[in-house]
């Protein structure tokens, strides 16, 4: 239910600027799954311009894939709550 809700926020935050969610994966709070779920749309959708991260996890994995994957700077990450890495990777720019 609260990923429902924070799905749903996101969507009426952005009603009308012309962004889109093309993907929505789940992981069950597994962080090897949830950076698996970026760099598989890395893979599949190489045309990404922006990545989400619902929950304090998945920016730091998001950041780590695109990290690794040379991709920082090419898509803008948003992210939720205030984890470490991500405020880190806020910082790096």
């Amino acid at each position: 239910a609260n990923a429902k809700e924070r799905l749903q926020g996101y969507n009426e935050a952005v009603a009308g600027t012309g962004l889109e969610i093309t993907d929505v994966r789940g992981d069950d709070i597994d962080q090897t799954r949830a950076r698996a779920n970026v760099d598989d749309i890395l893979v599949a959708q190489p045309d990404v311009t922006c990545m989400v991260g619902f929950y304090s996890y998945n920016p730091p994995r998001i950041y780590e894939a695109l990290r690794d994957a040379g991709k920082l700077g090419t898509i803008t990450v948003v992210g939720f709550d205030e984890d470490p890495i991500t405020l880190g990777a806020a910082k790096e720019g």
